[in-house]
């Protein structure tokens, strides 16, 4: 047979943008040498496949739908193979490498950059024909993939074929509105509901950050939203978020339909569910970085060599020793290249060694290589035998150590003097955090520009300084409260195993602006500077006038609304004690109204403070203060039977107006059933998983608009009336608790709310 051969006529061309590759008309390459393996293959694909063979890189320009490539032109023509399928990047070309089962290939990195499967030979017919079936199904989907973007641009802009195409497509399909800025799906296939688990009406009007959630990159959403507004066609990678919360690796492509006057009018995207591709390509990678880990460890010397001792792969830290390329010395006998040459007795030395692991011996060795690599340079390491199933050694594995540590130790400092200074002079000295760093003697190590503003002090004048001396004599006089913020700080260094948080005020002057700072500070307990403490503080000026702001407003909102609401309650009592009838149940239901409507503006208030406040929780006996609360709510609903199920103590970690949240619970229970006697109880309990305060009642349980509330996710906005004030205190306090709140309906009628509170350390 010559080099070049076909079973078949010879295909001509690519596949067209209207053909597809079908598993039984594909075209196959055989890139390999004349034999046996080469003739069987021919014989048993020729049937059902159009069969070319060759073993010359130009065959490898000819057309085909996968590639079969031994191990010999795999090794001779690897980079025209990767240049081949580069060629045609846009369609996945499968390559299908055959080796032997001990072929050193098998774990030699770098292989699936270029090859898609491998397949061990001899090599049953069942499992060949599913192998190459797998890779003509990619190979089918990536021309279907690509011939479909020019097929819809022509079908979408006949809209009468719109519903044909999109509802027979494999992959999930949106079409956009791009008239309006938010871009809101108009139309979806049923390939997308079944990848979604979203209706088409529910989706509808939306746009696709539906899919959204918290582990989505945000950089590819703005890939595409960019491309959109560019007019281009564009494809990324998301992890995207079913209805139902699950993940799943979304492959989306999206591209412009334009309308006759060249305008686009909507743009159509492509939904793939790529998530076990990335599985396996994460798998891959670990496979590769657990190899690479190994190999290119770079405190060894790493060689992969085949049995007569010429070398097959060396890892870069080697070749980082004598400034060679791998590709001058693959094949070389390993005891003739650089690391050896001009010293006949020690390539003598490392020719008997590798003999010896050819034969199956652990052959351990030092080495004195200074001579060959002019400097000093002493090893140690073994040449090792890797074998197959049958005992036979197939290639070796030599490891050796730099004992000298020399190289190592300079290219390790250097990196870190690199490191360090890129941290400090180029991401920690522009930072407008005020940063200091000081040892364990409180002593200043090294201070930002920030800080240099702050406070008006010079870097090379205070670095070596102890903090100490340095806050009494340049630091605690630029706030308003010295001596609180001077006792503050040398608490901390007088307990350093604690984080330290405050807020102070800086006054300004001549020379200094006025402002306001955090300071947060915490131990280091790693590292250089174990022992010392980081200190960071924060401009915080701009959020202190906002809450300024924000409580001048209320306070003003809340008096005119009291002033208001005095003179329409006495006006409303005076007309319902001098009429009767029609009109004084009227003035009875203005009071009502009127004092719900000043409870709103109570809670309300008690929102506002607690967004200006940001209260510190503590650790608190939660079991007193729902006693005493419900003592004082038993006063006021004296009809009422709340129940207490505590233990004498639970401690959890609150804020100070947790009883407020308890007591908005359970008057909720109360006031909202018909039941003249109402019922409910109030339980705590002290679990693993932190401190269980249950609040059950007997009504008709929380409308959907207000759970949502409760839950702090509903929607307060213009048609909001107040409905809910209470639940979003609830919720506002539980969240500055760093607690949970769940919400259930129970069976016997009424409802349940548990809240789970974080319980303190130790």
């Amino acid at each position: 047979m010559s080099n070049d051969s076909t079973t078949r006529d010879a295909p001509h061309g690519e596949p067209s943008l209207t053909e597809s590759v079908t598993l039984d008309s594909a075209e196959v390459l055989l890139f390999m040498s004349d034999g046996r393996n080469r003739t069987l293959l021919e014989e048993t694909l020729g049937a059902t496949h159009e069969v070319t063979a060759s073993t010359t890189a130009a065959g490898l320009e000819s057309d085909f739908d996968v590639c079969i490539v031994d191990e010999t032109l795999f090794r001779r023509h690897r980079e025209a193979i990767r240049a081949r399928k580069r060629r045609d990047e846009q369609v996945f070309v499968p390559v299908l490498l055959t080796v032997a089962d001990d072929s050193a290939l098998r774990s030699a990195p770098n292989v699936w950059t270029v090859v898609d499967d491998l397949v061990s030979v001899p090599v049953a017919r069942a499992e060949l024909r599913a192998r190459l079936d797998a890779l003509l199904r990619q190979r089918s989907q990536s021309l279907t993939l690509a011939e479909r973007e020019a097929e819809l641009q022509e079908a979408l802009a006949e809209l009468r074929i719109k519903d044909e195409a999109i509802t027979a497509s494999p992959v999930g399909i949106t079409i956009t509105d791009h008239t309006r800025t938010d871009n809101p799906i108009q139309h979806v296939n049923e390939a997308f509901e079944e990848l979604t688990g979203y209706d088409e009406a529910e989706i509808t009007g939306h746009d696709c950050g539906l899919l959204h959630g918290p582990e989505t990159r945000e950089e590819s959403v703005a890939e595409l939203r960019a491309a959109m507004r560019a007019g281009r066609t564009a494809t990324v990678e998301l992890l995207n978020y079913r209805k139902d919360g699950t993940q799943f690796w979304n492959r989306v492509t999206v591209a412009p339909i334009h309308a006759a006057d060249g305008t686009i009018t909507n743009y159509v995207g492509f939904q793939e569910d790529v998530t076990e591709q990335h599985k396996r390509t994460r798998e891959l990678r670990l496979n590769e970085r657990r190899f690479e880990a190994v190999f290119e460890d770079p405190n060894i010397l790493v060689g992969l060599l085949e049995p007569d001792g010429s070398v097959i792969d060396i890892n870069r830290t080697a070749l980082e020793y004598h400034e060679v390329g791998l590709s001058e010395i693959t094949g070389d006998p390993f005891w003739e290249t650089p690391w050896f040459t001009g010293d006949e007795s020690l390539q003598a030395e490392v020719r008997e060694l590798a003999e010896r692991a050819a034969d199956g011996e652990y052959a351990e060795f030092e080495l004195d290589l200074s001579a060959a690599v002019d400097e000093e340079l002493i090893v140690n390491g073994v040449f090792r035998p890797v074998t197959n199933d049958d005992g036979e050694v197939v290639s070796l594995v030599i490891s050796d150590r730099d004992i000298t540590d020399r190289k190592q130790q300079q290219r390790e400092l250097a990196e870190s003097e690199a490191r360090y200074e890129s941290l400090t002079e180029d991401v920690l000295d522009t930072s407008e955090v005020g940063t200091f760093i000081l040892d364990e003697n409180f002593d200043v190590v090294w201070i930002n520009s920030a800080i240099e503003e702050y406070f008006g002090i010079d870097r090379e004048a205070v670095v070596g300084a102890d903090k100490r001396d340095l806050v009494e004599t340049h630091i605690k006089d630029v706030f308003e409260n010295p001596h609180q913020v001077q006792q503050t700080l040398y608490r901390s260094y007088e307990n350093n195993a604690r984080t330290e948080e405050f807020e102070a005020h800086v006054v300004g002057d001549d020379d200094r602006e006025e402002r306001w700072l955090r300071q947060w500070s915490q131990p280091i307990e790693s590292g250089l500077y174990e022992g010392g403490r980081i200190e960071h503080y924060t401009d915080i000026t701009e959020r202190k006038r906002r809450d300024d702001q924000l409580n001048t407003l209320d306070r003003v909102l809340r008096h005119n609304m009291y002033n208001a609401m005095n003179v329409i309650l006495g006006n409303a009592e005076s007309i319902a004690e001098s009429t009767s009838d029609d009109t004084a149940e009227k003035a009875e239901s203005i009071l009502s109204r009127g004092n719900q409507l000043l409870s709103i503006t109570e809670k309300q208030r008690e929102i506002v403070e607690l967004f200006i406040d940001n209260p510190d929780s503590m650790p608190t006996d939660i079991s007193t203060t729902i006693r005493n609360t419900i003592e004082d709510l038993r006063a006021t609903y004296p009809a009422a039977d709340v129940t207490v199920d505590a233990p004498d103590e639970a401690h959890a970690i609150v804020v100070p107006r947790f009883d407020r949240a308890i007591t908005e619970l359970v008057e909720n229970g109360i006031i909202h059933t018909t039941d003249p006697q109402p019922t409910v109880s109030v339980s705590a309990t002290v679990t693993n998983a932190g401190v269980r305060v249950r609040i059950r009642d007997a009504g008709p349980g929380i409308p959907d608009t207000e759970l949502s509330i409760l839950h702090g996710d509903g929607e307060q906005g213009p048609l909001y009336h107040g409905k809910g004030m209470g639940l979003s205190l609830v919720n506002r306090i539980v969240a500055y608790c760093g607690g949970t709140i769940t919400y259930w309906e129970n069976d016997d009628g009424g409802a349940t709310i548990e809240l789970l509170l974080q319980k303190p350390a130790g």
